[in-house]
């Protein structure tokens, strides 16, 4: 989902799904059966920060994403 936030903002995308390395990891890196999935998998390709807003169990698994990235992403959990 897309937030928009005015003209001359950076754009902001909200990925609701299970954020797990099936979402990210090498496996995504083919067309999934699911059309969103592969969609998120481009988003994440090409984001510039990952923010985690009440993650819970998917504390570890953004902090995995944004270390596995090359370039490192930044990234923010907020609890």
């Amino acid at each position: 989902q897309q937030i928009h936030l005015g003209q001359g903002l950076p754009q902001l995308f909200h990925i609701q799904a299970l954020f797990t390395e099936a979402l990210w990891g090498p496996a995504a890196a083919a067309p999934a059966a699911h059309p969103t999935q592969w969609d998120h998998t481009e988003l994440l390709a090409h984001c510039s920060c990952v923010i985690g807003m009440h993650p819970d169990q998917a504390t570890d698994q953004i902090v995995n994403f944004a270390n596995a990235c090359s370039p490192c992403r930044p990234f923010v959990i907020l609890p």
